[in-house]
């Protein structure tokens, strides 16, 4: 008995021994988690070093205004060539070619700032058509790497396209690092991490931090949008794409139209009082990543009697903030209460991937004028094709959405896009389309096509200020 007391007394010192081990572990991790907060998301030091590409680059803004530079940043190991082609009804090659020598840049990398390189080219922008462009760096072995550059107007313009580049930047996985993928940060604050953007848990420092942030900067390559742009010359058509080459689909159809368009990017329409003098702002594609000051400029041009087109989906449903060099995410979802106040819609997962048409639901309204349609008709889709321009991400009337006209209703069987229309209480509107697939249909869909058209000359027929017919 007395021996197995002693071993029960040695059971129990061991457990007791081991309690104490996993509450100093955990004290450990805790310590080291809260380190790492501190160094990354207050102080902002956080740097590494990254094997680079063979050929890779970037521009450290994500527009330029018409008349000055781009100044795009190079890493080769060869030498390479610059092209530098426009979307516009074609795939227009501006015909000029820069020669790029070898260039080794460093690889030290602040996942806040980016990389701290030197500029390898300048390029004078006065001899360019405003609009979007892509830089197409080429080596002597064939390699390739594309660079989406904005050349945004300096003047006033009739239409404002606002392409969705913060959504460019949070799909951009290079450094390890996007809202997506995360392969950056140390674990275990990985996992905390995570866990709290996914249950949108966050808490502020002082009144300008935000923790846990995502940095996402504008100073390094976008791999995504290279992907996203590759074979762009042998096929016009965008597809499904939701990102750079995804904005080429309105752009040929406004040049077409004989349309006075300037595009923008969502920091300008932030910052620059140039989009908002335009009649009619249209953000295109997949404009899901938005500031305060973007949300408020929005709320006060439609006030003053702006006209808003969204050709697009999934619309304001995460927060960031512009930072000198980039993006921080710093809000994982929007209000729906928001969203849908502002919109007359408000994302939601339901029918995540699955695609529809749309139907004719209020075929009185001027926005079907002159289209012939009748209610219930379908449009939109191709019967035995398996997307249709309801789907991919698609927002929905909610009980917030208040005094909206329901255009059209898609045809998916679950989770389908509603296209409404929202009145403001100072004369201005907005025509949502709620679906991030519908651009990729404009040049396809008559119907859509006549939408768009009747959109613009009912904005165009007045300026800022002036009311519309509902």
């Amino acid at each position: 008995m007395r021996q197995n007391r002693r071993v029960t007394h040695a059971g129990a010192a061991t457990a007791a021994a081991t309690r104490v081990l996993a509450a100093a572990a955990v004290a450990g991790v805790g310590a080291t988690t809260l380190g790492q907060i501190l160094r990354i998301d207050i102080r902002r030091k956080w740097t590494t070093t990254l094997r680079l590409p063979a050929l890779t680059g970037f521009c450290d803004e994500p527009s330029v205004t018409h008349g000055e530079a781009i100044r795009l940043f190079v890493h080769t190991e060869r030498p390479a060539e610059l092209s530098l082609h426009r979307m516009g009804e074609e795939l227009a090659d501006s015909a000029q070619r820069w020669d790029v020598p070898v260039t080794i840049q460093t690889g030290r990398y602040d996942h806040w700032s980016g990389f701290d390189w030197e500029p390898t080219l300048e390029i004078a922008t006065g001899g360019f058509h405003p609009g979007v462009h892509v830089a197409v760096l080429t080596s002597d072995d064939g390699t390739t790497f594309r660079i989406p550059v904005i050349i945004k107007a300096s003047e006033p313009v009739e239409v404002a396209v606002i392409a969705c580049t913060n959504t460019w930047q949070a799909y951009n996985r290079f450094g390890g690092m996007s809202v997506y993928d995360d392969t950056a940060t140390p674990r275990p604050l990985r996992w905390v991490k995570h866990a709290m953007h996914v249950t949108n848990v966050g808490f502020t420092v002082g009144d300008r931090r935000r923790i846990p942030a995502l940095p996402l900067p504008f100073r390094r390559p976008n791999v995504a949008l290279d992907k996203d742009l590759g074979g762009l010359g042998l096929d016009p058509v965008a597809h499904l794409s939701h990102l750079a080459r995804g904005e080429w689909e309105l752009l040929r159809f406004l040049e077409q139209e004989r349309v006075e368009y300037g595009v923008f990017s969502d920091r300008d329409f932030a910052f620059d009082p140039v989009p908002t003098t335009a009649k009619l702002v249209i953000f295109n594609v997949h404009s899901e990543y938005w500031s305060e000051e973007m949300i408020g400029q929005l709320g006060a041009y439609v006030q003053r009697g702006g006209r808003v087109l969204f050709l697009s989906g999934n619309n304001m449903y995460r927060k960031v903030a512009f930072l000198a060099d980039g993006l921080s995410l710093v809000d994982y979802k929007v209000s729906r209460s928001t969203m849908a106040r502002l919109l007359g819609a408000a994302y939601s997962a339901d029918g995540y991937v699955g695609y529809g048409g749309y139907r004719v639901f209020d075929p009185s309204h001027w926005v079907f004028r002159g289209l012939g349609v009748c209610r219930g008709q379908i449009f939109g889709s191709v019967p035995g094709e398996p997307t249709g321009a309801s789907g991919f991400e698609t927002d929905k009337v909610t009980g917030d959405s208040g005094a909206v006209t329901i255009l059209a209703v898609g045809t998916n069987t679950e989770g389908p896009a509603f296209m409404v229309f929202k009145p403001s209480a100072g004369g201005g509107w907005i025509v949502n389309c709620g679906s991030v697939a519908c651009a990729a249909w404009l040049n396809r869909e008559p119907v859509l096509q006549g939408i768009v058209r009747n959109v613009i000359a009912e904005a165009l027929r007045g300026g800022v200020g002036s009311t519309a017919s509902a």
